[in-house]
């Protein structure tokens, strides 16, 4: 009598969530609600610095590979993979903490330097770094929590949270930023966000003193 189909199995239509993953903020009173959202700065490449990039990609060269760690780790932090960016993360520091010892070798105590060799881990390095009384720019503590970090969720299936990972991240990124092959200079965002880009002058040489200009991501 009214024209409708009143069989309850008809399809009508496809139903679409909407807003899958947001989260609806319910204001405590009717006042005004407002919301503070930052977002990293973005500072475009300059023309020789891309000449320099695609000079770089013609060679066939590679950044260093805990640069490469360093990348994927802060892009496993970003979509909430939070072990994958932990170990990605201590492993690069483990590189990075590694070749920077190891060039100090002959300044080290024998007692300390008989501990380096070819399996030597994170957790070994930062022990001899502290014993030695080598500089760092980041407290022994928490290159000390990262490796525990990376223990926990390599070896005994622990499931960090989203804090975690970003600290471990944050460690990473402030210790090459200092000693890594890359150094860093010059402003940098609160989340350790930005990239940086090796000057041209200096792009095919690998050591420690390897300057870099403030570029974008």
């Amino acid at each position: 009598m009214t024209g409708q189909d009143l069989d309850p199995n008809h399809r009508v239509y496809d139903a679409e969530p909407v807003g899958h993953g947001l989260t609806f903020i319910e204001p405590a009173n009717d006042g005004a609600l407002g919301m503070t959202i930052t977002t990293p700065s973005v500072l475009p490449l300059r023309a020789r610095e891309w000449a320099g990039i695609l000079k770089l990609v013609q060679a066939g060269k590679e950044p260093p590979l805990e640069e490469i760690l360093s990348r994927d780790a802060r892009a496993a932090h970003r979509r909430y993979a939070t072990r994958r960016a932990i170990i990605d993360a201590a492993t690069a520091l483990e590189i990075s903490l590694g070749r920077y010892v190891r060039d100090r070798s002959d300044h080290l105590p024998d007692k300390q330097r008989n501990r380096i060799n070819d399996r030597t881990a994170l957790g070994t390095w930062v022990s001899i770094a502290e014993e030695s009384g080598l500089p760092l720019a980041v407290p022994v503590d928490r290159l000390r929590e990262l490796s525990h970090l990376r223990n926990d969720a390599a070896h005994h299936g622990s499931a960090p949270s989203h804090w975690d990972a970003a600290q471990a991240v944050q460690v990473m990124i402030d210790f090459l930023g200092a000693h890594g092959r890359f150094r860093r200079t010059g402003q940098r965002e609160p989340d350790g966000g930005e990239w940086v880009l090796v000057d041209s002058g200096s792009s095919n040489d690998n050591s420690g003193d390897t300057k870099a200009d403030p570029a974008a991501t």
